[in-house]
């Protein structure tokens, strides 16, 4: 008889917390229904822009011109150097290789240093300096 009451008592517990179980998440459905309104709102078909329309809207990026001024046009006539690399005793200026006193236009190679090169002329005198692009590579010579 103890054995009967228990499964009697466990069925009605049973029972019990599936109906609580029901009432709980039948409350919860108004929070649901929002989000229910939000998803059948985004798979309604949408259309975009046809080509037509597209096509006659403005350019949204500013388009900067780059005049010169006048002290601009006459720096762009002196060539520029630049220094890619030095190895060997030589000099890689503006992608040609260069020795000790050769000639680089209207300069001479002066000295050659481990980071940097002086050229000159007999009024002038320039240090290019090495770029330091990726500073993990390092290469040594035996």
């Amino acid at each position: 008889m103890g054995d009967e009451v228990l499964k009697n008592l466990t069925l009605k517990l049973t029972i019990a917390t599936l109906c609580l179980s029901v009432f709980v998440f039948a409350g919860n459905n108004a929070k649901y229904k929002q989000y229910d309104d939000l998803f059948n709102a985004i798979n309604e078909k949408r259309y975009g822009l046809t080509v037509e329309e597209i096509d006659k809207t403005q350019n949204p990026f500013a388009i900067i011109d780059k005049k010169q001024d006048s002290n601009d046009s006459q720096a762009s006539d002196e060539p520029t150097y630049k220094l890619k690399a030095i190895m060997n005793g030589s000099v890689n200026i503006n992608g040609k290789w260069y020795k000790l006193n050769e000639n680089i236009g209207e300069f001479k190679v002066k000295k050659i240093n481990d980071t940097s090169v002086i050229i000159g002329n007999s009024g002038n005198s320039l240090e290019l300096k090495l770029y330091e692009g990726n500073k993990n590579v390092i290469i040594t010579t035996k």
